[in-house]
């Protein structure tokens, strides 16, 4: 089920159902009291502590970008926390309904980058 884990034990027993997230404890929570600066920046600082500790690497770290707004500011906010430059990669497609590549080019391009590009 959504916001559970499942617990199976390696000496036997019953599996255990545990709830890790409800949707209803998360919309009781009480409104925050910030103004919108306040929250883009406690958002943005959120985003680059995650996004700096998932970047600790032995190899360098590459990024997939599609031109959407969520690879973008993955992307954006990787770059902004670095002095190397990140690798970007996307896939282009015939189907012009399905390729992006365009857009990721654009972006890559605003970074002084160029993104590698398969069919």
């Amino acid at each position: 089920m959504p916001g559970h884990v499942l617990r199976i034990s390696l000496k036997g027993g019953e599996p255990e159902k545990e709830s890790y997230w409800s949707v209803l404890d998360a919309y009781h929570q009480p409104l925050l009291k910030d103004n919108e600066e306040e929250v883009l920046r406690k958002t943005e600082s959120l985003l680059q502590s995650a996004y700096k500790y998932r970047m600790v690497s032995d190899v360098p770290v590459g990024v997939f970008l599609s031109g959407g707004y969520d690879s973008t500011s993955v992307a954006a906010i990787l770059q902004s926390g670095t002095a190397s430059r990140i690798k970007t990669f996307t896939i282009g497609y015939k189907e012009q309904k399905f390729d992006e590549s365009a857009e990721a080019r654009k972006i890559a391009m605003h970074w002084g980058r160029t993104t590698t590009s398969g069919s």
